[in-house]
């Protein structure tokens, strides 16, 4: 008797959105970004170290793989870890106070870098704002197509019927 578990395929897309996830990215691009002492931590340990509510910050750092990289090493908990991905870029072996082996390790952003991060956010919300923008001015133009158009047909048929009067008398 085969013992293998059938397979179910759930296909969830989830759309994220800069402006909705603004708060929660800009506070896990700052906390992964300046951090002192790690450059990788687990979505618990970052919601509980910022405040955010442990699933958002999940969902954001799963959300936006070109900013966050989880790794395929597990804390001692067993947790997945995440970082920034040009901290992690950048990484060299070192020895950190109070290891007995080489870590590795990387600087916290600069100021420079950090802004690059932060601007890059805010653009995109900006062109997520255009965007919208743009689907409504499209949907505007398509009704006021279709409204042109029944006008047009409305026209066509009065003047047929109106022939077809004229015809018969």
């Amino acid at each position: 008797m085969d013992s293998a578990k059938p397979i179910t395929l759930v296909s969830e897309v989830v759309e994220r959105s800069f402006t909705n996830d603004f708060h929660c990215l800009v506070a896990l691009i700052q906390h992964l970004g300046a951090h002192e002492k790690w450059n990788s931590r687990t979505p618990r340990n970052i919601a509980d170290s910022i405040g955010l509510d442990v699933e958002d910050v999940e969902n954001v750092l799963d959300g936006y793989p070109a900013f966050f990289r989880k790794s395929s090493n597990l804390s001692a908990q067993k947790e997945p870890l995440y970082s920034l991905h040009i901290r992690y870029a950048r990484r060299v072996k070192k020895q950190i106070e109070g290891e007995s082996s080489l870590k590795e390790w990387s600087a916290p952003l600069s100021s420079e870098e950090m802004q690059i991060l932060l601007n890059l956010v805010t653009n995109m919300i900006g062109l997520e704002a255009e965007n919208r923008r743009l689907k409504e001015d499209s949907r505007h133009n398509n009704m006021k197509v279709w409204v042109a158009l029944t006008g047009a047909f409305a026209t066509a048929i009065a003047a047929i019927l109106a022939q077809i009067v004229s015809s018969s008398s």
